[in-house]
């Protein structure tokens, strides 16, 4: 059964008072996003009438998390979609539904920072509304963690982060890690991925133990079992 998921993205046009106190010349986006999650259990699905309105009592929650990001890892082509992705899925959003999501909020950031009238401002505000509903195993728990959560996302396989190739940065190159954004210096320890994007390699290690996919490409690696 298909659900109807949503999701609003719209920026807030005001200045807190903590947003003159960001001493950095970079520009920060806060977004504040909210999820509700509504859970249908693979049992009331059985008789595939489809018409949700028959069942009563299903359970739901919300998560709501604020998050602080660079201007450029929500609008540089490189990171912003698994900046999003990351996002979403802190607030419980599977995968495999954040497409258009992601696309709604990044346009959002985008408009944003094009428009005149936030052109001097440090922190660009925004907040996001997602509304998911989810099939869930008759034994779900409802208020488990959303790290507790099965939402698409699995460790690589030990094996696989292994076998990445390890890189010696040359010096200028000028390559970013697309995690942690800071420059890759000469000489340091990098790894590549099969996909062959390059990345600090304790970030990609810590990545790849959560999240079996490139963070740019997803790309996936074999999944831990």
């Amino acid at each position: 059964m298909d659900f109807d998921n949503y999701c609003s993205a719209r920026p807030l046009d005001i200045v807190m008072p903590e947003d003159d106190d960001n001493a950095s010349s970079d520009v920060d986006f806060v977004v504040e996003m909210e999820a509700s999650h509504t859970y249908v259990p693979h049992s009331m699905l059985e008789d595939d009438s489809g018409d949700l309105q028959l069942f009563d009592n299903l359970e739901s929650e919300t998560f709501r998390k604020t998050f602080r990001v660079k201007r450029d890892a929500i609008l540089h082509e490189t990171t912003s979609t698994s900046t999003v992705s990351d996002m979403l899925f802190e607030v419980g959003v599977p995968l495999e539904i954040q497409e258009f999501m992601v696309i709604r909020i990044l346009d959002c950031a985008n408009d944003m920072a094009r428009q005149k009238r936030y052109a001097c401002r440090k922190v660009l505000r925004m907040r996001v509304r997602a509304e998911v509903m989810q099939c869930v195993d008759d034994d779900f728990v409802l208020g488990l963690p959303v790290d507790n959560r099965v939402c698409g996302l699995v460790p690589a396989s030990e094996s696989s982060i292994e076998a990445l190739e390890k890189v010696e940065v040359e010096e200028g190159t000028g390559e970013t890690c697309s995690i942690c954004l800071e420059e890759l210096i000469g000489g340091a320890a990098a790894a590549r991925m099969p996909c062959l994007h390059l990345f600090d390699q304790t970030c990609i290690v810590n990545w790849l133990n959560r999240n079996n996919f490139c963070p740019l490409c997803r790309f996936k690696l074999p999944a831990r079992e």
